[in-house]
């Protein structure tokens, strides 16, 4: 829809209405003779330190304000079909040709004054914008005009909203899950217990369990209400001897990690029900991989289990947080959910909900297990659970002085370490002084799990790969969780890494697939990327054909 002032909205509002009724999402711009063309200079009440700037005018203020009368009485709020409201579009790109070097002159109080403007004439849905290309300027929790988010963001959200009938969250009445917008499930733990923003959006930087959540919710939807005890008592017997005599023994090679998956975590499981919940709901992620004619009721008893267990997680962090707590089954929670988290189940959709997509899930939960767990690391060598962290031989790796022809003898293509190589020197290429050294620091993490998968041989660990989201820089992590073109060769190179691990472990069938998918759609309009990726391709669906 276009509107041109006031006058167009007043004498249209019946045509307005309808469409709204019908379309499910609007995308509107303002046209007319107002301050983007006559550019007016506009001193706005929120500038403190006295700069002028371009912005809407008074005409366009009335303009907003009848418009917003519309919208607003059909906003889900008022029982209409309006979720969001986007009042600036592409302002990225407001200051020259180039976003990446016009983005030092945007102004953030402009920003904030259109967001102002919106929710003084009604607005009570989230507020959006568009960056044009993913810079993530003006995202919640950054300082005006940094670079950090998605292409997409949210300038405000307010308290969530959820419909029971038409539940936002998939939980509620229709799955027999108890809402953790509910009251009841407020009063579990502090308002620090929850793992989200306050204002609802999820910080990639920040831990938080629940991308798993939703990724397992929505990609298998459960069609009957929450099991009772009656019906899962039989079943968590079943999953329990599954898990101990079959599951641990799949989730690692190595025999000391195998007795601590196999003996220590359940013994701790005992005194911890959020903790014996991860371990059932990884039981019934196996049981589901192994057995297709009943994935669908595994499936849905793993969404069960890891629902439970992380409302239980939710508030031992919590507790965590203020020393109440024992950190030793947070600890294997996050460890056996980072697993979970890699878990592509047959038939999943693509990402239905939430910022990032469903096959770099585990990218945003590697890194925030590492935020939760970070300070009780030197504890936990002391511990029986000291082989979680301890890599053993293969881990210690000096690239300076390793021998590359180990590769012969692993899982590896013979050439991985030339192609890391031509990585290097495409990013010195193309990258600017500030990028170069981020990306070529994730290009030496990504050539030590190589190294470290080498030294392995054919029984390498998943934390050979696993690791490298702990220790990227946040720019470049932040890059591939945007999709950035740039970013999306570091990801192929990742997935050439999980496609061999794929070999060995079964909670990793599918990602590297799944995420090169991710990056064919990333780079489709980039044809110089998707040559810097051509090698990793071919491993990914060639070499490792199953």
């Amino acid at each position: 829809m276009s509107y041109r002032g006031k006058e167009s909205v007043e004498r249209d509002p019946p045509i307005i209405e309808r469409k709204l009724q019908h379309v499910q999402f609007s995308h509107g711009h303002w046209y007319g003779q107002d301050g983007d063309l006559k550019r007016e200079k506009y001193l706005l009440p929120i500038d403190k330190v006295g700069k002028t700037f371009y912005c809407l005018s008074q005409a366009l203020l009335s303009g907003v304000s009848s418009v917003l009368d519309i919208i607003t009485k059909a906003e889900i709020t008022n029982g209409g079909p309006v979720i969001l409201v986007q009042p600036e579009n592409e302002y990225s790109l407001a200051v020259g040709d180039n976003p990446l070097t016009g983005v030092s002159n945007l102004d953030p109080n402009y920003m904030e004054w259109v967001k102002q403007q919106f929710l003084r004439n009604g607005a009570t849905v989230p507020l959006i914008s568009n960056d044009m290309i993913p810079l993530g300027n003006w995202a919640p929790g950054q300082e005006p005009g940094n670079e950090a988010g998605d292409s997409l963001f949210f300038l405000i959200l307010l308290e969530p909203l959820c419909d029971e009938d038409v539940p936002a969250c998939f939980n509620c009445a229709r799955r027999g899950i108890i809402c953790s917008l509910s009251g009841h499930a407020a009063s579990l733990g502090s308002p620090g217990s929850s793992l989200s923003d306050g204002d609802g959006r999820t910080d990639p930087l920040r831990p938080d369990p629940g991308p798993v959540l939703t990724r397992l919710e929505i990609t298998n939807p459960i069609q009957s209400p929450r099991p009772s005890i009656e019906e899962t008592w039989g079943l968590g017997l079943e999953l329990m001897h599954h898990y101990s005599t079959v599951t641990a023994s799949t989730l690692s090679l190595r025999p000391d990690l195998q007795h601590v998956l196999r003996s220590i975590m359940p013994s701790m499981a005992y005194g911890s029900s959020f903790l014996m919940h991860g371990i059932l709901a990884v039981a019934a992620m196996h049981k589901a991989h192994l057995q297709p004619a009943q994935r669908r009721v595994y499936t849905d008893l793993a969404v069960h289990h890891q629902t439970v267990g992380l409302e239980g997680f939710r508030v031992a962090l919590s507790e965590l947080s203020s020393g109440d707590a024992d950190w030793k089954p947070c600890f294997c929670f996050a460890t056996l959910v980072g697993l979970s988290m890699c878990w592509q189940p047959a038939g999943a959709l693509a990402n239905l909900a939430g910022t990032t997509p469903a096959a770099l899930d585990f990218f945003v939960f590697m890194r925030g297990v590492d935020a939760v767990i970070r300070t009780h690391q030197s504890q936990l060598l002391h511990t029986a659970l000291s082989p979680l962290i301890e890599g053993g031989p293969s881990m210690q790796v000096n690239l300076s002085t390793f021998d590359m022809s180990l590769v012969r003898f692993s899982l590896l293509p013979v050439d991985i370490f030339e192609a890391l190589d031509e990585t290097t020197q495409f990013y010195e290429s193309i990258l600017d002084e500030n990028s170069r050294k981020d990306y070529l620091g994730a290009v030496d993490e990504l050539r030590r799990g190589a190294c470290m998968m080498a030294t392995a041989g054919t029984q390498p660990e998943v934390s050979m790969a696993l690791f490298i989201p702990h220790v990227i820089q946040d720019s470049v992590r932040l890059d591939i969780l945007s999709c950035r073109p740039h970013a999306m060769i570091i990801l192929a190179h990742m997935a050439v890494l999980l496609r061999a691990l794929e070999t060995r472990f079964w909670y990793l069938t599918g990602l590297a697939k799944n995420i090169f998918s991710l990056i064919d759609e990333s780079l489709s309009r980039f044809p110089v990327y998707l040559d810097a990726v051509i090698w990793q391709r071919k491993h990914v669906f060639e070499t490792y054909r199953t």
